[in-house]
């Protein structure tokens, strides 16, 4: 213990390496001054430093893995984006192209996989859209161009009809039925032909139906009647696309009534339900088979036609083109009980222009 004690107070220490044979040694000396001893240790060099040697090897090892580490993760995210953004420039390059999409995501798991799933979604709306509006566009300029054809040979034919009703005129040297019949055709030719694409008032699109159902009426021999039914005067107005009206009775007169052997009933029933005009054109006909009406219903629904009811298809995609999409012809029937056609529209009404409404009636 004094040993210890006299190294601690006054010592004196030097060092030098000592090499043997094979191993190195570290020797320190030591002298005291109060003692008069000097001391000696011998150490191993390899003993010495063999902690140091380990945690450096240790930590050179560890960073050479953290390295590797570090390139391997950093690899693979680098992949991992690249693959993302690559799918989403992939897409955006599908949709300047107008190639197919890839479907949607089914789980959105962090941020791309929501930035893909607004893009896809972003796309496939503005692509339903234009398609859409593309459809409509097509549907426009065909239902013009008809229209324009339409009006060719009937100016013609309307200008003879008022030059065959003079001289039908001339020959009774007064009214009849033959006048009557060139008269309410004459209307009925000058209705339909007139800008085509403008709205009229409710009582003007009345009274050209009523012109059509008394044409109707002389050739099928009063085989039918019609009944006007409506609760508010002040609907007559109201401003509607041109030739709703009309086809939906000429359906009840041809594929209703003309196979029934009693005299049938045809009801026009016009509402105001708040800010919408509900107009129904029922009859009490042959009605339509179950398999049947669902095809027919099928095809409206799509927008398609039928060559057993233009009139009624194309009404259909008139009301779809003029107001939206959410509008459209309903119709329900029954074998052996009748057909019961409807439509409900929007309404705007005219400033001015008042006409006696012609509902809450009954045409013999």
């Amino acid at each position: 213990m004094p040993i210890v004690q006299a190294q601690a107070d006054h010592a004196k220490e030097s060092l030098l390496a000592l090499q043997s044979h094979s191993d190195s040694f570290i020797v320190n000396q030591v002298n005291s001054n109060r003692y008069g001893w000097e001391y000696f240790s011998i150490v191993p060099k390899k003993s010495l430093f063999r902690v140091p040697t380990q945690l450096s090897a240790a930590t050179l090892l560890l960073l050479l893995v953290s390295l590797v580490v570090s390139m391997l993760l950093a690899y693979y995210f680098t992949s991992l984006n690249y693959n993302r953004l690559s799918s989403m420039m992939s897409i955006i390059d599908s949709a300047v192209r107008g190639k197919p999409l890839p479907p949607l995501p089914v789980t959105i798991k962090d941020e791309y996989g929501y930035i893909l799933h607004n893009i896809l979604t972003t796309f496939i709306e503005q692509n339903y859209l234009k398609v859409q509006l593309s459809e409509q566009k097509y549907r426009l300029q065909a239902a013009k161009l008809l229209a324009l054809q339409s009006q060719i040979n009937p100016h013609f034919l309307y200008n003879t009809l008022n030059a065959i009703y003079w001289e039908v005129f001339k020959l009774t040297a007064k009214p009849n039925q033959g006048t009557e019949m060139i008269e309410n055709l004459s209307h009925i030719l000058d209705y339909s032909l007139s800008s085509p694409a403008q709205t009229v008032t409710l009582q003007e699109e009345i009274d050209h139906t009523q012109s059509y159902i008394r044409i109707q009426k002389f050739r099928h021999k009063d085989k039918f009647k019609v009944i006007w039914k409506g609760n508010h005067e002040e609907i007559q107005h109201f401003k509607i696309v041109k030739l709703l009206l009309q086809p939906l009775v000429e359906n009840s007169i041809y594929h209703g009534i003309k196979e029934t052997t009693t005299r049938a009933v045809i009801r026009i029933k016009i509402m105001l339900r708040g800010n919408r005009l509900k107009i129904s054109v029922t009859d009490n006909g042959m009605g339509i088979e179950k398999d049947r009406l669902a095809e027919i219903r099928r095809q409206l629904s799509e927008g398609s036609e039928s060559p057993g009811h233009i009139g009624l298809f194309n009404t259909n995609i008139r009301l779809k083109l003029s107001y939206g999409e959410q509008y459209g012809i309903a119709i329900k029937s029954k074998r052996g009980f009748g057909t019961s056609v409807s439509f409900d529209i929007p309404v705007a009404a005219a400033p001015h222009d008042r006409f006696p409404l012609c509902c809450q009636q009954e045409e013999d």
